[in-house]
């Protein structure tokens, strides 16, 4: 099974398209699991779309900065990117400050 990532289309409702495919939208974490299991036992094409906010930090705790770096470095490539990687920034540095 081959995953795709896809963002930044605006306000289309990809569950909502009409191209022979189930689609499946998430909006809460506990919603995932099922989502998953409903497209894993589908006998076709199935796309799950994730509502996911913006503003959490996409950073896993405790990374090395190569790891940090490389991140950011994939965000100043995205036309918004600027804003989340200096939240992403924001967090390490908070992280360095009070570890653990």
């Amino acid at each position: 099974m081959k995953a795709v990532v896809w963002h930044g289309i605006g306000d289309i409702r990809l569950d909502e398209v009409p191209v022979g495919l189930r689609g499946i939208r998430v909006s809460e974490p506990g919603e995932v699991a099922a989502a998953w299991r409903q497209a894993l036992d589908a006998h076709r094409p199935c796309l799950i779309e994730a509502i996911t906010d913006p503003d959490t930090p996409m950073l896993a705790p405790g990374q090395p900065q190569e790891k940090v770096d490389q991140l950011i470095a994939g965000l100043d490539q995205e036309p918004d990117g600027a804003r989340t990687a200096q939240r992403v920034r924001g967090q390490h540095e908070q992280e360095a400050r009070h570890p653990g």
